[in-house]
């Protein structure tokens, strides 16, 4: 089924859902002049995306028409439930090129969980929806139930891995969960208004509504708010402050001081990791020894075979700390501290010798610059 035109032009009342809102970006000052310019000078042109009489995307138009009361046409979607409209507007959405990275990332997550439920259900039944879809972003005429053959077909469709893919999904959970405890928060960061790395944001859903409210206020404002915290929380450890931070800095400068790429935030969010798991008995000295004659490069490339984020980092410095010492410092207590923190692990086993392991002189070459 095509979409429909109606070709009366007239003031329509239309509803406005915030589940769809949401997976609009607001045009900037820019924009809205000129779009107002060209109703004021051309009226309608194209039609406003309804279904079920609910607005689509033309949200800003749908204003500016009743603001100066211009007349439009409309013109019907023909998806057939709520999943099949998220497709439609994440595939709408993403063929702008004014999108914030962000947003470009929560449209390509949500329009895989969107297709992933279609597929379930397609799965399910043998028979939802399983006429002709011409307008789908899969090509073919029933919903894929596989994942794995969505993501391949949307990482070809954006031009990404379909790792990348499954991880926006991810990343698009986690935005939702921050919109429901604080919207403005999960607007600021979509939008560009706001700045946090992704493996940051996809550990704020398990923080407290109170916790992401006072990120919000100090990603706003950028002081550091009566009674504590700062906005070094976006890349230090929760509950860390000046002290982390400028142990942190002297062990990166002292260890890789000049040397192009030493303190990208992961790095810099690694190392705090250490300095707050271990306190005094990581010592400044030997790590600028043992640690600082291997290049921050060789490092980023250990840290991202082990795991995704700063903990990945942590590790494979650790790694570089503990070996051929008599005294290693314990793994277990590494991990403790990033269970505490995300709640996300349960480690519990020594796993040094695996992990000294994953770094040879094959993988890593000491820093003779």
């Amino acid at each position: 089924m095509a979409d429909s035109d109606i070709n009366i032009r007239k003031l329509y009342t239309l509803k406005i859902w915030e589940d769809y809102r949401r997976l609009v970006q607001p045009s900037g000052t820019d924009g809205l002049a000129r779009m107002e310019e060209q109703i004021r000078r051309f009226g309608c042109g194209e039609p406003v995306y309804v279904w079920s009489r609910r607005l689509l995307v033309d949200f800003e138009r749908y204003a500016t028409f009743h603001r100066l009361g211009i007349p439009f046409r409309i013109k019907n979607c023909s998806a057939r439930n709520g999943e099949e409209v998220i497709d439609w507007i994440c595939r709408n959405q993403l063929q702008r090129t004014d999108l914030s990275d962000a947003m470009r990332r929560y449209l390509i997550g949500r329009q895989y969980l969107s297709l992933k439920l279609l597929g379930a259900h397609y799965a399910a039944s043998g028979s939802f929806h399983t006429g002709n879809r011409r307008n789908s972003s899969a090509g073919t005429s029933k919903y894929e139930p596989v994942p794995i053959r969505i993501r391949e077909m949307l990482g070809k469709l954006y031009h990404i891995r379909q790792e990348t893919v499954e991880r926006y999904a991810t990343y698009a959970k986690a935005i939702d969960i921050v919109r429901a405890a604080v919207p403005e928060l999960a607007e600021g960061l979509l939008f560009g208004r706001l700045w946090l790395t992704v493996d940051r944001i996809m550990e704020l859903p398990y923080k407290t509504p109170e916790e992401l409210q006072k990120l919000n206020v100090l990603l706003r404002s950028g002081i550091d708010p009566p009674g504590g915290g700062s906005c070094l929380d976006t890349i230090l450890p929760a509950g860390n402050g000046l002290n982390t931070l400028d142990r942190t800095l002297r062990l990166c400068v002292a260890s890789w001081e000049g040397e192009p790429e030493s303190l990208p935030a992961n790095i810099i969010k690694g190392i705090a990791l250490l300095v707050t798991a271990f306190g005094d008995n990581l010592r400044d000295d030997l790590f600028q020894e043992k640690v600082g004659k291997f290049s921050s490069r060789e490092i980023t490339r250990s840290a991202r075979e082990r795991k995704m984020g700063s903990m990945g980092y942590a590790e494979a410095m650790l790694a570089l700390y503990n070996k051929k010492s008599r005294c290693p410092l314990r793994w277990t207590q590494l991990h403790e501290l990033q269970s505490q923190r995300a709640g996300m692990r349960n480690t519990a086993v020594d796993e040094a010798d695996e992990l000294e392991k994953g770094i040879s002189p094959a993988q890593i070459k000491p820093n003779n610059s």
